[in-house]
């Protein structure tokens, strides 16, 4: 039996954009596997008319009805892994608590705040704040 790793949304991107960055270099070409790509999002987005009309436009057959294997008219197999069609049922929810806690008010009169809030790879929310100090020079 095949264990089923848990992850977040960030690392399911990640673990996609690894594929379909590299399997253009193992066989076929690249305009398949770009169509390919493009009828997997149509898919996953639940448009299957236009995952269907992408494949047909660019020859793609799937001789077992299975997304993850197809072949193009050439005959070259095309094998998606199936995190690419649909994401995995046991994925790991990351909560970001930058909407939960309290943000302080600066202090009045303190000068300019601003508020940077970075995205980090693993969909995890940080914010940093800058204060710029006024001075008026008579």
């Amino acid at each position: 039996m095949e264990k089923r790793l848990s992850m977040t949304d960030g690392q399911l991107l990640s673990k996609r954009d690894e594929f379909w960055d590299t399997a253009p270099a193992f066989e076929g070409c690249k305009e398949i596997w770009d169509a390919l790509k493009a009828a997997a999002h149509a898919f996953e987005s639940n448009d299957h008319d236009l995952a269907q009309a992408i494949t047909d436009c660019a020859n793609i057959t799937l001789p077992h009805g299975a997304l993850t294997e197809r072949y193009d008219e050439l005959g070259t197999r095309h094998q998606l892994p199936v995190y690419c069609v649909a994401p995995p049922i046991n994925m790991i929810e990351v909560k970001s608590n930058i909407e939960t806690r309290d943000i302080p008010e600066p202090p009045p009169n303190s000068g300019y705040e601003s508020q940077l809030r970075l995205r980090h790879s693993t969909s995890r929310d940080s914010t940093l704040w800058s204060t710029a100090q006024t001075h008026c020079t008579p």
